[in-house]
């Protein structure tokens, strides 16, 4: 029996949907691998399609679509032509398309079935998501054996490791799985107001701090900062809300404070790395990178990037940074040599920016980035239309899913990275529940 087109095309964006928060599954590469995005290229091609066949195209997804040409002939004329790799340039294009594609299946998802059950089908999602961590942790702590941990790892992520990773390869990816779901259960929180959310926040909050992922606890600490100064107003008027923020802030901080005191030294990854920084005495900031390779990529390779766009405004191209990055590593004064994975980078051209801000500096620059600053402004005009009271907090949530995005974005520089376009996507969703489709 063959289906019809629009069944296999909702159960595709369906999928799609409930997928989303799987950022590892094993037999996809590399360290982010969504099978979403599979799913959504498919249902994006086909919305994208009728929506040129009948003539009819918002303005954000028209301003989407000039970004990618623009990219194109852009990254073609500077990395292919110039630098003669084209396949970076393909390659990088690809995943530029992968995220356009992602967000306009989003949008098509949250018009069909609406906010409201979108968001409760999520909730659902992480039940799942909860019930793994919670049997990790059972198995780390010997309550169960090894093993349940074990055939977790290997079937969601293809690899084991001795932290919680629920759905992911690892730890900080397992962190922001988290962190993308707790806005969204104190939204069905303040929502609907029922126990069962409130166990769910509970849970959230307990697996983030058991990953014990020090980009976890940084990314979360960012977010919180970001969302205090979108609230500022309302914090400022409700003291109580502002006490609630410091109260979380000093709970994570003595979680992780305790953890580095009370458990064995050499024992935990990210408390090997803390004691490392300890036994070299480190007093100022800049000796800090020069410790350990990790940290220097995570330091100097977004600084990079925006030490680059101080010599070349216009961009250098999608994939161009690794062609340059290498004379700019130079200045640094570091002694880089010892650092394999920076070697490597170095002698693959592979190197990555490491944040999409100093990528869309660096790569985009001024030559195409000036789409992007219209497309954000209409998310913003979006953001600002929205109503939002007690009862139904939309704007808050969607301050919260930026608040994530925006602090994960400084460690992660792609632009398929799903829970992004997930939060601009329910953004318009939102709007256009609210409100007639205006074409601004």
């Amino acid at each position: 029996m063959v289906l019809p087109k629009t069944v296999v095309f909702k159960l595709a964006l369906f999928a799609g949907y409930i997928l989303l928060p799987f950022m590892s599954l094993p037999f996809l590469t590399s360290d982010y691998r969504p099978i979403s995005v599979i799913l959504f290229t498919f249902t994006g091609l086909i919305i994208l399609g009728s929506r040129v066949i009948e003539g009819k195209m918002p303005l954000d997804e028209v301003l989407l679509l000039c970004f990618f040409v623009i990219c194109l002939f852009q990254s073609i004329a500077i990395v292919g032509i110039v630098n003669e790799d084209y396949d970076k340039v393909f390659r990088h294009l690809i995943v530029l398309a992968l995220g356009v594609l992602s967000y306009v299946s989003l949008k098509k998802f949250f018009q069909l079935y609406g906010v409201d059950y979108a968001l409760k089908l999520m909730g659902k999602v992480y039940i799942f998501v909860f019930a793994v961590g919670i049997l990790e942790i059972l198995s780390i702590a010997h309550v169960l054996p090894w093993s349940v941990k074990a055939l977790i790892g290997r079937l969601l992520s293809g690899r084991v490791v001795d932290r919680v990773q629920l759905i992911t390869s690892e730890a900080s990816w397992a962190a922001k799985v988290l962190l993308l779901g707790i806005p969204i259960y104190t939204f069905l929180l303040m929502r609907y107001k029922k126990a069962g959310y409130l166990a769910g926040l509970i849970v959230a909050v307990g697996l983030l701090c058991f990953t014990l992922s020090l980009e976890g606890l940084v990314t979360a600490g960012i977010a919180i900062l970001l969302f205090a100064l979108f609230k500022y107003r309302t914090i400022m008027a409700n003291p109580r809300l502002g006490a609630a923020l410091v109260l979380v802030v000093i709970g994570f901080g003595s979680f992780f404070y305790l953890s580095y005191r009370l458990l064995p030294k050499g024992g935990q990854y990210y408390l090997t790395r803390i004691h490392a920084l300890e036994s070299l005495n480190v007093t100022t900031i800049k000796k800090i990178p020069e410790t350990d390779g990790s940290v220097f990529i995570r330091v100097y390779y977004p600084l990079v990037g925006g030490w680059m766009f101080l010599e070349k405004p216009y961009g250098v191209g999608l994939g161009g940074y690794s062609v340059y990055f290498k004379q700019f590593l130079d200045r640094t004064g570091i002694d880089y040599t010892r650092f394999g994975e920076v070697m490597g980078d170095i002698r693959t051209r592979t190197g990555d920016p490491k944040s999409l801000y100093a990528k869309i500096l660096s790569e985009n620059g001024l030559y195409s980035g000036w789409v992007l600053i219209l497309f954000c402004a209409i998310h913003l005009y979006y953001l600002k239309q929205i109503r939002s009271d007690g009862i139904i907090p939309y704007r808050n949530l969607i301050f919260g899913l930026l608040a994530v995005n925006l602090a994960v974005l400084f460690q992660f520089g792609s632009y398929a990275y799903l829970p992004m376009w997930f939060t601009l996507a329910l953004n318009t969703g939102i709007y256009q529940s609210q409100s007639a489709p205006a074409r601004i």
